[in-house]
């Protein structure tokens, strides 16, 4: 009777510790998926056979500067509008709105 007991633990044991390895891989998984797709420098193709490659640099945000006058500045054919390259601004910058002041830090991207 106490075999059975402890041959069931050790089932109940090993069944566990096969969940928390398909587990770990599967979180893994999706963790290097997603890092590859946000690090991932894309390349575009320009009208010519020129490749334009992706690039982060940080600017000082001078006075009088706002997001659209700096997404209307460094956004590339790559986006729709200008909208959707502020939403990408706003979002790399952890930014609730569109609210900037001159001496703060701004991330963007541009292509070149």
């Amino acid at each position: 009777m106490k075999k059975k007991t402890i041959r069931k633990q050790r089932r109940a044991k090993a069944r566990f510790t096969r969940f928390l390895a398909v587990m770990f891989l599967i979180v893994s998984a999706v963790c290097v998926i997603l890092l590859v797709n946000k690090n991932q420098i894309h390349s575009v193709k320009a009208g010519s056979s020129e490749q334009l490659n992706k690039y982060y640099k940080t600017i000082t945000i001078q006075p009088g500067d706002t997001l659209w006058s700096i997404a209307t500045e460094y956004k590339s054919a790559d986006y729709k509008n200008t909208k959707e390259y502020v939403e990408e601004l706003m979002s790399m910058n952890n930014l609730h709105n569109d609210n900037i002041t001159a001496g703060q830090k701004l991330l963007i991207t541009y292509f070149e």
